[in-house]
C-alpha cells in the first residue's frame, strides 16, 4: 500500500498521522506532512507478549512511506520504542523504493545507539547522520524543527516544537519533571511557556502516567539515595536489576558503589554498550575508586560486588533470568544474595517477572521488599505534570500519544476538564488530523498491521502466518506423507506423524487405516490431498474435539 494523496487543496495544510504509538505501548512512529516535507518522529519497535509464539519484535507498518521515504527522521530519544525499528525501515524503502540515505536527527547520544544497531545490520550506509542540540532549529521544505530539552531516563532526549504553514505543533516526546536528574538536562518548561505564550495549534503528549497521581513520584536523586541506604545494610552481594537503557539508574548504582566501596559487575551485553558509549559522549561519571570487573574475573568468593544485570521484565534470553534459574555459565546465586528490583514491572510480564524472583529464592537468596524504600523513579510526567504542561502550552488542539487507548482516553478527559476551550481529539495507529489555517478534520487513511520480525527474516511475517503459529502451539499438528501412482493409488506405506497432539487412549491407532481407505476410494474425484486433510481433520475433531494444522504431502512417482 502506497500514501494515499491528499486532496489537492486551495490552502495550505499539515497532516499529522499515526504509524504507531497510539493505543499500543511502544512502536512510536509519526508522520508530519506538509506540501513540501515528509518528516517521521520516532520508529520504535513494541516487544511481542507471550502469546506472539517465535516474534522477536513487532515493528510498524510501513506501507505508507517504504514507497516514498521521508525527508527526515527525527528522534526524540534512544528507547527501543522509539528507535528499535529504524534498521527495518531502512530495510523496507530499500526493498520498496531502491536506494535511499535517509537523514537522521537526534543527540549525540541518541545517534551513537542507533548507528550501532545500524552497524548490525549492515545498512549505516543508508543513513545521514546529523548531531541535534537543544535550541537548534532545522529547516525542512515549508517547515523548520526546534529541539527542547526533557528529563527523562536516558540524557539526550527532545521535545520537537514545528513551525508550520498552518500554526505551531508540539511534540513533547517522553518527558518528566525532575529537578535532580543524575544524567541528561531538566525539562525547559520556560521554553514550553514562552512558546504556549506565542500560541500552539495541536499539542501532542506523553500519556504514560496519566493516572498516576504525584505521591508515587520520585526523583532520581531519591533513588539513589535509597539504592545506597540498602547497600550499605546488605552483608553479602547485591544484584540490581533495571532496563539496560535507563542511564540515569546506571549512574545512581555507579555512584552508590563508589560510596560503599563495592566492585561492580555489569552483566549483559547492551548495559556494557551503553555504559562505554555514555562515557565515551561524557553523559557518565565514573569515580576513580570504582573497580568495574567483567564476569569472568569475578571472584566466586567475594562479597562485595554489586551486579547490575539486564532483564528486568523477565526475558529468557536474558542474564537475570539465566542466573535465576541456576543456568549462568559462571555466577551462581549464595543464600546470602540480595536482589534489588529497579525497574517498572510492565504489565503482561508479571508470570516472568515472579518466576525470576522465586528463582532467586528457591536458590536461597531474597528480593528486597520494604516499603520505606523507593528503587525506580519514572521517566514519564504524572497527572499534575501532564496538566501543568498542558497549562503552560494553552494549545487549541490537544491530542494524546504514547499510551494505550485506556491511557490515551483518560488523558483526554484530563486535557477536557482543565479547559472548555480546547479541542481534543484521539487518533488510533492509521488515523491522521488535517490542518488548515481556520479549521481541522480526522482522516482515516489505511487499515496498518504491525509486522512481526522473526529471526532474521526482513519482511517480517504476516497475520496469517501468526494464526497458523498459534494454532500450532494449541492445536498441534499432523503431517501425513506418502507416494501415489499416476491413478492415484498409494504406493508404498503411508506415514502419518502427529506433533504435540495426545495420542492415548488408542484414538490414533485407527486414523492412518481411515486415511489409506480414503486414498483408495477417492481416486479420480478432486483434489486428493484436499480430501485426505478433510477426513483427516473431520476424525480427529469427531475423537479428540481438536482442530490440528494437517499437511498432507502426496509425492507421485
Amino acid at each position: 500500500m502506497t500514501d494515499t494523496p491528499l486532496a489537492t487543496y486551495s490552502e495550505p495544510f499539515v497532516r499529522v498521522l499515526s504509524i504507531g504509538g497510539t493505543g499500543v505501548f511502544g512502536m512510536n512512529c509519526l508522520l508530519v506532512q506538509s506540501p513540501k516535507a515528509r518528516l517521521l518522529v520516532d520508529c520504535g519497535v513494541c516487544f511481542p507478549a507471550d502469546t506472539d509464539l517465535g516474534v522477536d519484535l513487532i515493528t510498524p507498518d510501513f506501507s505508507l512511506i517504504e514507497n516514498d521515504p521521508p525527508t527526515a527522521l527525527l528522534v526524540t530519544h534512544a528507547h527501543e520504542d522509539h528507535i528499535g525499528a529504524i534498521p527495518y525501515l531502512l530495510m523496507a524503502i530499500e526493498r520498496n523504493y531502491g536506494k535511499y540515505k535517509l537523514p537522521i536527527y537526534a543527540s549525540d547520544f541518541t545517534l551513537a545507539l542507533i548507528k550501532r544497531r545500524l552497524d548490525e545490520h549492515d545498512l549505516t550506509k543508508h543513513a545521514e547522520f546529523n548531531v541535534a542540540r537543544a535550541k537548534d532549529v532545522f529547516e525542512f521544505g515549508d517547515m523548520s524543527v526546534e529541539f527542547i530539552d526533557v528529563c527523562h531516563s536516558i540524557p539526550g532526549s527532545f521535545a520537537f516544537a514545528f513551525e508550520t504553514p498552518v500554526g505551531r505543533i508540539i511534540h513533547s516526546g517522553d518527558w518528566r519533571i525532575d529537578n535532580t536528574p543524575m544524567v541528561g538536562a531538566k525539562t525547559n518548561l520556560a521554553r514550553f511557556e514562552a512558546l504556549g505564550d506565542a500560541g500552539i495549534r495541536l499539542f501532542l503528549s506523553d500519556s504514560t502516567n496519566v493516572e498516576v497521581d504525584n505521591e508515587t513520584i520520585t526523583s532520581e536523586l531519591d533513588v539513589f539515595n535509597d539504592i545506597q541506604k540498602c547497600i550499605k545494610a546488605a552483608q553479602g552481594r547485591i544484584f540490581i536489576t533495571l532496563f539496560a537503557s535507563n542511564i540515569g539508574r546506571l549512574q545512581s548504582i555507579i555512584f552508590a558503589a563508589a560510596n560503599t566501596n563495592r566492585k561492580l559487575v555489569l552483566c549483559g551485553r547492551s548495559l556494557l554498550t551503553n555504559l562505554a558509549t555514555a562515557r565515551e559522549l561524557g553523559y557518565i561519571k565514573v569515580p576513580q575508586n570504582l573497580e568495574i570487573l567483567r564476569e569472568e574475573d569475578i571472584d566466586e568468593k567475594a562479597d562485595d560486588l554489586i551486579f547490575v544485570v539486564a532483564g528486568s521484565q523477565g526475558e529468557k534470553t536474558a542474564s537475570l533470568f539465566r542466573i535465576s534459574q541456576g543456568k549462568h555459565s559462571i555466577i551462581k546465586l549464595r543464600p546470602t544474595d540480595t536482589l534489588i528490583y529497579s525497574a517498572r514491572q510492565i504489565p503482561g510480564n508479571e508470570r516472568r517477572v515472579d518466576a525470576i524472583i522465586n528463582g532467586f529464592y528457591r536458590q536461597g537468596a531474597s528480593l528486597v521488599n520494604r516499603p520505606d524504600l523507593t528503587f525506580h523513579s519514572s521517566g514519564h510526567g504524572c497527572q499534575r505534570e501532564l496538566e501543568l504542561l498542558i497549562e503552560l502550552t494553552d494549545p487549541q488542539i490537544f491530542i494524546p500519544i504514547h499510551g494505550d487507548q485506556r491511557r490515551l482516553t483518560l488523558h483526554e478527559q484530563l486535557a477536557q476538564n482543565l479547559t472548555q476551550n480546547m479541542k481534543t481529539e484521539v487518533i488510533d495507529e492509521g488515523q491522521a488530523i488535517v490542518l488548515f489555517k481556520d479549521s481541522y478534520e480526522i482522516r482515516d487513511c489505511a487499515d496498518l498491521s504491525p509486522r512481526c520480525v522473526v529471526g532474521k527474516c526482513p519482511n517480517g511475517i504476516d497475520a496469517t502466518i501468526m494464526k497458523d503459529k498459534k494454532n500450532m502451539a494449541h492445536q498441534g499438528m499432523l503431517i501425513v506423507a506418502g507416494a501415489i501412482n499416476a491413478n492415484d493409488e498409494l504406493v508404498g506405506d503411508l506415514r502419518v506423524h502427529p506433533i504435540g497432539i495426545c495420542v492415548n487412549d488408542g484414538w490414533f491407532d485407527e486414523l492412518p487405516d481411515e486415511l489409506r481407505r480414503t486414498i483408495s476410494s477417492s481416486a479420480h474425484h478432486g483434489d486428493l490431498e484436499e480430501i485426505v486433510r478433510h477426513k483427516a481433520a473431520k476424525y480427529i475433531k469427531a475423537t479428540i474435539g481438536r482442530f490440528p494444522t494437517i499437511v498432507v504431502d502426496l509425492v507421485r512417482v
